[in-house]
């Protein structure tokens, strides 16, 4: 699994994001990123950050804003649509949303967050990004 990858020489700068090994216990994910000389993970819990820390392992990109609806009952998807920028009726939630995450961001030294835009849902790309 992970240990298959390697940046022995630490030219390249690399995250792994923690969704896809999620199942893998945090410090033990830790030991091995840092093991394998990766330097930086995407989208841990900030409860999961001190942990980081310890292993020199960067939150480099966090959750900003934006969530998923649950996956259709008969789905083999982990997620469902995306809620989003794209639609007006969100931006209330989103923008107080943000605004806490790019604060806890600044409080720890983190310059990335990444927020969602958004299924369609029928929406055009025009309407989308417009709003």
């Amino acid at each position: 699994m992970l240990s298959q990858i390697s940046n022995s020489a630490g030219r390249l700068k690399q995250s792994v994001a923690r969704w896809c090994f999620a199942d893998v216990p945090i410090e033990s994910f830790c030991q091995q990123l840092r093991d394998m000389g990766i330097t930086g993970i995407d989208l841990a819990d900030e409860k999961e950050w001190p942990v980081c820390k310890r292993y020199g392992i960067t939150p480099c990109m966090i959750f900003g804003g934006g969530s998923f609806k649950p996956p259709a009952p008969d789905s083999s998807l982990m997620f469902g649509p995306s809620i989003g920028w794209n639609k007006i009726s969100h931006h209330g939630e989103l923008i107080a949303e943000v605004q806490k995450q790019a604060d806890l961001a600044v409080a720890n030294g983190l310059t990335n967050i990444i927020a969602l835009f958004g299924d369609r849902e029928g929406m055009s790309d025009e309407e989308g990004i417009e709003n």
